[in-house]
């Protein structure tokens, strides 16, 4: 595994947490802004096994550090049993604030799988070669390789649908989705001003 590199970490993580942030504030911001914000939370994920080469358009995110997860999982289940301090506030003050994100795992993203067609068949039979290709038109796109693994129980599992679940509040007695890891190993800027570079500098230890 590998840790994000900085450009990417600034891009997918810290540009985010603006935008939420904007949000949040109910800052005015047009469509097209808003679109684009998106970007970063929806790579093509490309798989290739089973049911042959496939991309998908999937909704990944980013994960507390193991030491952490246990505190964010149950903040995150108070505020579906009913505490209502809103779903932005929530992921903001324990993902996506500069306090908060010193606890993110940089070295996996997570997704839910709420499908189970191609990308399911191909990653079902274990740990499987996977590429994330994210695009912020017109000039930005990363590449991010590495493997990913299906999860059916577990605390990244768990975590992963309690963030979904803050948000678009799933129906009740509805079962939890399972969820794909992505281990990183390389990153490389595909943007048009770096024509797939890859980027080597990493995070340091615990920044």
């Amino acid at each position: 595994m590998s840790r994000m590199p900085q450009a990417f970490w600034e891009w997918a993580f810290v540009q985010r947490a603006d935008f939420i942030r904007k949000m949040m504030d109910k800052q005015d911001m047009d469509e097209g802004e808003m679109f684009l914000a998106f970007t970063r939370h929806t790579p093509a994920m490309v798989t290739n096994g089973p049911a042959g080469l496939n991309a998908s358009i999937k909704g990944f995110g980013f994960v507390p550090k193991e030491e952490c997860i246990d505190e964010v999982i149950a903040v995150l289940n108070m505020e579906i049993e009913g505490k209502k301090q809103g779903a932005l506030k929530i992921l903001w003050e324990n993902i996506y604030s500069p306090e908060a994100s010193r606890n993110i795992d940089k070295t996996k993203l997570v997704s839910l799988e709420l499908a189970r067609k191609h990308t399911f068949e191909n990653v079902s039979p274990g740990k499987t070669p996977c590429t994330l290709i994210y695009y912020q038109p017109p000039k930005v796109s990363f590449e991010v390789r590495g493997e990913v693994e299906l999860l059916h129980e577990g605390k990244v599992l768990e975590f992963a649908n309690a963030v979904h679940d803050v948000y678009h509040r799933r129906p009740a007695g509805s079962k939890k989705n399972l969820a794909y890891q992505f281990f990183i190993k390389e990153v490389f800027d595909n943007s048009v001003s770096s024509f797939g570079k890859r980027l080597d500098e990493g995070l340091e230890e615990g920044s």
